[in-house]
This record gives structure tokens, sequence and C-alpha cells, in this order.
């Protein structure tokens, strides 16, 4: 922490040796706390530390705007071995903090009233399937031209490779990645964007790519249009070979309410293949699949209905799929959401069965009914989930359930949670159960303040 403050403090000091008013700007979030863990056969007092400081520094020249961005965010050591401090998500245990001084500069940007010139210690997104957030490099440049919506970028993928003073024949420098990017903004009808990259490794291993995206039309309802060209020439084993990849995708729905009655019909249509290929450093990054990747070919269609009549909500949600990815062997899949809910002040009673179908033969389904509450007593929370998971190969057990008791007294949170539902790998979803008898159960004492 002194060395951020040194550094924060040698910035001012160089801007005021120019007779400069600076007036930094601060923005600190996170969670700061402890919390105990006690669960059948260990006890565990941790650490809960999760800050995000960044700090900006404007300052005005004679002709124009330089601003500085400086972060400050504490990495955290997890043990995957254990479980969450979340009353109702058992997944990891939250330890103690170690602070980083990596990537300490966030940004460094000039700008004049026409246009801009910004660095980052990283690739600066432009869209998904050009430069993205996954995209690594290990500094960039963006040139804005404000006035046309136009951005320039150039990005430095490998560093550290330029001798200043070393001797050699002239040749085309590599490891780079040049991309542009043209903002579609019309009033207040029409919104979206070109994007095009070219990635350049060496003479035998270049990508280029280029998108085209539509968020916003005058079209009444809500639509999307999204189509990628990408082609990537690498060689291997003095070999060279081309991949080319695609995608197209529309959604549009149009949601519309009448006396307490959402009617949404919706349809999709997507096509693409070749994106793992083409995009792989930035798949492998890409963990929590935060991107569409995957090869596909499918049509969908549906239509979307809800009523509220306090205290009452119920409604379906529904997605009929036409899959040809394989055009040998096409699929068929029905997507369907009723629920019901019950909701007054500190009580809640709802019912929702997702059921997943796949038309083949024999029928390929899972069904899960999922009854919930909630029951609120001043400070004391009561929750409630159970689970029944009907599927064409039928699971050893097929009723999950957990039940969660919270107290809160001001930042102190305490209780106990006690359950047989197993997780999937993100930890968002229960996607089965245990024996009925193989219970875990743990208490919690947690006292934190979010900022």
């Amino acid at each position: 922490m002194k060395k951020f403050v040194v550094s924060v403090l040698v910035i001012l000091s160089a801007l005021a040796l120019f007779a400069v008013t600076v007036t930094p700007v601060f923005d600190v979030s996170g969670e700061v706390g402890f919390e105990l863990l006690l669960d059948e056969g260990a006890l565990d007092i941790n650490s809960l530390v999760d800050i995000d400081l960044t700090v900006e520094i404007p300052f005005s020249t004679t002709s124009g705007n330089l601003s500085i961005g400086l972060k400050l965010n504490p990495e955290v050591t997890v043990d995957e071995a254990t479980c969450t401090s979340s009353p109702s998500k058992p997944a990891s245990h939250t330890h103690t903090a170690e602070f980083s001084y990596k990537n300490l500069v966030d940004y460094v940007e000039y700008e004049e009233e026409t246009w801009l010139l910004r660095y980052e210690p990283k690739a600066i997104k432009l869209s998904d399937y050009t430069v993205n957030q996954f995209t690594d490099a290990e500094g960039a440049l963006k040139f804005g031209l404000k006035k046309y919506n136009l951005s320039l970028e150039l990005a430095d993928l490998k560093g550290d490779e330029v001798d200043k003073h070393a001797t050699g024949t002239l040749a085309f420098p590599k490891g780079w990645i040049f991309g542009a990017k043209y903002d579609l903004l019309v009033g207040e009808d029409l919104e979206g964007f070109v994007a095009t990259a070219f990635k350049f490794e060496d003479e035998n291993n270049n990508r280029f790519s280029i998108e085209g995206n539509l968020s916003k039309s005058p079209l009444p309802g809500d639509e999307e249009v999204d189509l990628v060209f990408a082609l990537l020439n690498e060689e291997e084993s003095s070999v060279s070979t081309a991949t080319n990849a695609y995608r197209v995708y529309v959604s549009y729905a149009y949601p519309v309410t009448v006396d307490g009655i959402t009617l949404k019909p919706h349809a999709s249509f997507k096509a693409q293949e070749g994106l793992k290929t083409v995009f792989a450093p930035e798949v492998t990054k890409d963990t929590d699949k935060k991107i569409d990747w995957p090869d596909a070919r499918e049509i969908g269609a549906g239509f979307d209905l809800e009523a509220k009549v306090d205290p009452f909500k119920v409604g379906v949600e529904d997605t009929f799929k036409f899959i040809f990815l394989d055009m040998d062997n096409p699929e068929f899949k029905l997507n369907l959401k009723p629920y019901l809910e019950y909701a007054v002040t500190d009580f809640t009673l709802g019912v929702d069965v997702p059921m997943d179908f796949t038309f083949v033969s024999p029928l390929d389904y899972k069904i899960v009914p999922h009854l919930y509450t909630v029951l609120g007593i001043n400070d004391l929370k009561v929750k409630g989930n159970l689970y029944y998971f009907l599927e064409d190969v039928k699971p050893d057990n097929q009723l999950a359930y957990m039940a969660d008791i919270i107290y809160t007294y001001n930042i102190l949170e305490t209780g106990f949670h006690l359950g047989n539902e197993k997780w999937n790998a993100a930890g968002d979803k229960v996607d089965g159960a245990n024996g009925l008898t193989d219970l875990h159960g743990y208490l919690f004492l947690k006292a934190s303040i979010e900022f």
C-alpha cells in the first residue's frame, strides 16, 4: 500500500511542477470483514477482502485534457477443495487477500475536442470477434476520431522484443494486432457498429476478422443482428493452412403489456462455424463462456406469457428449436418453464417447472419441479427449496432439498445451511441430488461492510 501511495504522490508532484490544478477522483468498492464457518469436521475463520480501488487524475493543458487512471485490485488466494461462505451455494472459501501491484496503471488518455489518444497495459476491447477482453496483449494504443465515431487500435502481442541498439536486417515488425471500429449512432433509433482486426504474429501466422452488429433499429421491439467473418492463416510443420469462420445471428422479440398481462413472441436464427479454431487463444481464456464460440445451426421461436395480479404472478417461458448442425441428423428441442408465485411482505411461495425435451427415439427429457419459499420475521429469514429430477435416465436419487436459516443484526449475519443438493461447476444452479440421508450442513457467522 505504501508503494501505491508513493506512486500517486509522485504523479501529483510532477503535475504540480507545471502549475496544474489536479482533483483526483477516487472510486472504491468491495467488501471487508470476516467469516466463521463450521461444518461436519472442520472450523475456518477467514478474512473477507474484496476491494477494487481506482483513481482517475484529470488535468487540463492549454490545448487538451490528460487523464490517468490507476487501480489496485487485491488478489485473493482460494482453496478450491473447500466450500463457500454463501449460505446457499457451497463452492469455495474466501481466504486472506494478497495485495499485488500488477497493472497499477489502468490507462493514460489525452483528449482534445475532436480526437483522443488512449493507452492501456492490455488489449482495448473493440468487439467480441475482433479484439476482445480475452485478447492477450502487453499494451495497446487507441486513436479515436470523436466526430466520426471511429476508433483505431494498435496492440503489442508479446512485449519486450525491441532492442534499441541491436543491428540486423531491416524487416517487417511482428507480434501486433491492428483494429478499427466505427460506431453507428443515428439519434435514438439506430445503434450498431462495424469492427475489424488484423492479427500479425509473423509472415506465416496471421488472422483477419470483421464483425457487423445492429442492436437497435426503428422497428418496434427488441432486435439484434450480428454478422462475423474471420480467416486464420497458420503454419505447422512447414505446412500452411487456412481456416475460415463465420457467424450469422438474428433475433427479434416484441413484448406487449396490456392490463398486467405481458405477451412476448420471439424468434432467432443462428449459424456459426470455425470460431473455436480461429479464436483458439481467446477461447482458452474465456473460461466462463461469456462469448458464444461453439459451432451451431439452429432456428428458435417461442411465445412467452406472464400475468400479474397482486399478490400472484403466473407465466410460462417457452422456446422451440430446430437444430441442423448435422444435416443428416437434425434435432428438435423444446424448452418450457411454467411458473407461479405468491408474494406478500415477508413471505414468498412459488413453484417453477423447467422442462427440456429433445425429440429423439427414445425421448430425451429432463423435468425439474422446483418448490421454494422465503419467510421473513423481523431480522430472521427462513428459506426452503425442494427439487425433483425427472429424466429419461433415472438418477440414483431424484429428490434434492435444502434449508437456510439466516439472522441479520446490523453488519452481523449468522445462520445455518442444511441440504443434500449438488451444484453445477459454476456453482450457480442445482443440477442433482445426493442420497436422501447424505446431508451436508454448516454454521456461519459473517460480519462485513460493502461499499
